[in-house]
């Protein structure tokens, strides 16, 4: 068989032409077809005149591709296709591995996530100060200042920044002017909870006035104060008079055992006016603690005692007390203080209460004594507000 593309001869069973490809089914069945259509002599007459052309001087075309070529130039062009994305899932792999093989190389510290960091610090944050607070240089300091005193002593030292304290004999004991911490907290909470008003007008009154600490006793009738003169005057100059205003003013000595109870105090309790000796005689008196106030003048000065905008206003006016003769007398003129103090000669009761503090930081240090020798305690206080600052706060 020919090719009628080429004029390559094939075998006559061959349906592609073994040359250019061409298919030879449709050459056959032409032939066929001429075959019947045709006398025999004209196809031996045609065989005789058209004379197919020599393979090698024929002109070669260009193969048809076969089935199977087909197939592959298919197969190809999807392989180029997809080369693109073969390539981008190795460079993502690569990055993924540099990636991993970096986080595994950190230290255990830089691979833990932000929040367990966070939480991590916070919660050994108070311990750490804890620790690093000199507990035990503190305690000798404490020890060493109440040997030798008479009567009954007791002192609380606390770090304002972390849970380490020292606190030596702590018992109830006579408050003294210490009890009114305690009204001024009352009457900022409920200025807080809008039921006071400090700018209100007070006319002092001669049902007033008592003895003891504070010049208010000695003032006519009828003078004009706002609240928060009265107040400030009970705390700054320890006016007894002034404190019974303020009694007065927030509702009764049952409104202050009531905010007292909820600061969740257990040895400070107001039992009496002050300077209410009919009261005294019948065995009611103020009582507190180094404990308890300890702590209400630590969360006072972290602003969480009340809030912000009150516990301040309350360091403001403990910032104004006058009467420094007690813990802070020995401190350098850099050290800043807030105090309240209270005193009962009758009783030998000397008290102090103080923040002290300075660029290096604040600690809060309450000393009470009661049945004691008044100088024998003065000096004691000195000694033991200077050695703790020199031991807390004092930097070479």
């Amino acid at each position: 068989m020919f090719c009628k593309y080429c004029g390559t001869k094939n075998p006559a069973e061959a349906n592609f032409c073994e040359n250019c490809g061409h298919s030879l089914v449709t050459s056959r069945s032409a032939l066929q077809r001429n075959s019947k259509a045709e006398p025999a002599s004209q196809a031996a007459a045609k065989k005789k005149t058209v004379a197919p052309k020599p393979a090698a001087t024929a002109t070669r075309a260009r193969p048809a591709p076969t089935h199977s070529r087909v197939a592959r130039r298919r197969l190809g062009a999807k392989s180029r296709q997809s080369i693109p994305w073969l390539l981008a899932g190795i460079i993502l792999l690569l990055v993924s591995g540099a990636l991993i093989a970096a986080r595994l190389m950190q230290p255990s510290s830089s691979i833990s996530t932000a929040s367990s960091s966070t939480a991590a610090s916070s919660s050994t944050s108070s311990t750490s100060k804890a620790d690093a607070w000199p507990t035990q240089t503190v305690q000798k300091v404490v020890t060493t200042n109440l040997a030798g005193l008479s009567g009954k002593s007791s002192v609380a030292v606390l770090s304002v920044d972390s849970s380490a304290k020292v606190v030596e004999n702590n018992t109830k004991q006579r408050a003294a002017s210490l009890i009114e911490l305690f009204i001024m907290i009352t009457a900022y909470q409920q200025v807080k909870a809008g039921t006071l008003n400090l700018g209100d007008t007070y006319l002092l009154q001669a049902s007033d006035k008592v003895g003891g600490t504070g010049n208010m006793q000695s003032l006519p009738n009828g003078t004009a104060f706002s609240y928060q003169q009265v107040l400030n005057r009970m705390i700054t100059d320890s006016d007894n008079t002034a404190a019974n205003i303020m009694i007065n003013k927030v509702g009764g000595i049952a409104v202050v055992n009531a905010e007292i109870k909820r600061l969740g105090l257990t040895h400070t309790v107001l039992a009496r006016k002050l300077m209410d000796t009919s009261a005294l005689q019948a065995g009611k008196d103020n009582y507190t603690s180094a404990g308890d106030v300890a702590k209400v003048l630590k969360k006072m000065y972290n602003h969480q005692l009340i809030d912000a905008t009150e516990d301040a206003a309350m360091l403001d006016i403990l910032a104004k007390n006058t009467d420094h003769t007690m813990l802070p007398h020995s401190l350098p003129s850099e050290a800043q203080v807030y105090n309240l103090t209270g005193a009962y000669t009758a009783y030998g009761v000397k008290n102090d209460a103080a923040i002290i503090k300075n660029n290096y930081g604040a600690f809060v240090v309450v000393m009470l004594g009661e049945n004691g020798q008044a100088s024998a305690q003065t000096k004691a206080m000195n000694q033991l507000g200077n050695s703790l600052y020199t031991t807390l706060l004092a930097k070479s």
